[in-house]
C-alpha cells in the first residue's frame, strides 16, 4: 500500500438502524440486571476498541466471532435473570441486542440504543446529531405521536423529538434539514416552544 496507513475498521462507529425506536428500558429491573450485564458489555466494548484498528483478516473475523459469542451471552444473562416474570418485550428486547450484528451490511436494526450498539460511554447521548429525516407523505403511528408527545404526525417532528429526548447529550447540538413548514404550521407549535425553552 506504498506507506499508506489503511482507514480503520467503522463498522462499530456507523449503523443502520431505527432511530424512532428504543429498545424498552428494563424498568425497576435495570441495576438487578447490571450485576450481571454489565461485565459483558464491557468485554464487548473492550472487544470494540481492539477491532478498531486491526488490518489482518484473520483477527478481525477472530474479533467479530467474540463479539458474536458475548452478545449471545448478554442476551442469555437478560432472559436467565429475567425470564417469565416479566413481560413478552424484555424478551424482544434480550433477543433484539444478541441478534444485531454491526458486521453484516446487508442488513439494518429495527432499534436504536447508543448504549447498546457503542458503549456505556456514549449511553448519555452524543455530543452532536446530524441527519436529514425523512418528511413529507410518511406518518407516526398515533402511539409514537403520544409517546413523543407530539401535536402533529409528520415524521421528521418525531425524529427532532426522539433526538432531544433520547439520543443527545445535555449540551449536545442537533443540526436536521427539514420542511420550512416546521416554522409556520400549528401542530408543530409545541416542538417549536419546547426547542426555544429548553434547548
Amino acid at each position: 500500500n506504498h506507506g499508506v496507513e489503511a482507514l480503520p475498521n467503522l463498522e462499530t462507529k456507523i449503523v443502520a438502524a431505527n432511530t424512532l425506536i428504543s429498545i424498552p428500558d428494563f424498568g425497576s429491573q435495570d441495576l438487578f440486571l447490571e450485576t450481571f450485564t454489565k461485565p459483558i458489555e464491557q468485554k464487548i466494548e473492550e472487544a470494540y476498541h481492539r477491532y478498531f484498528s486491526v488490518q489482518r483478516r484473520d483477527i478481525k473475523l477472530r474479533i467479530q466471532n467474540e463479539l458474536k459469542v458475548l452478545r449471545e451471552q448478554l442476551g442469555n444473562e437478560i432472559l436467565n435473570n429475567i425470564g417469565a416474570k416479566e413481560s413478552a418485550g424484555i424478551t424482544e428486547k434480550a433477543r433484539s441486542i444478541a441478534n444485531w450484528n454491526p458486521f453484516d451490511a446487508q442488513t439494518s436494526s429495527d432499534f436504536f440504543d447508543a448504549r447498546w450498539m457503542f458503549g456505556e460511554s456514549l449511553h448519555g447521548g452524543f455530543n452532536i446529531v446530524i441527519g436529514n429525516p425523512p418528511y413529507g407523505g410518511t406518518k407516526i403511528s398515533d402511539e409514537l405521536k403520544k409517546e413523543l408527545n407530539l401535536g402533529s404526525k409528520d415524521i421528521y417532528g418525531a425524529f427532532i423529538s426522539k433526538a432531544f429526548q433520547k439520543h443527545l447529550a445535555p449540551n449536545g447540538l442537533l443540526s436536521f434539514i427539514v420542511s420550512d413548514t416546521f416554522m409556520t404550521i400549528k401542530t408543530h407549535r409545541p416542538l417549536r416552544e419546547q426547542i426555544l425553552n429548553h434547548k
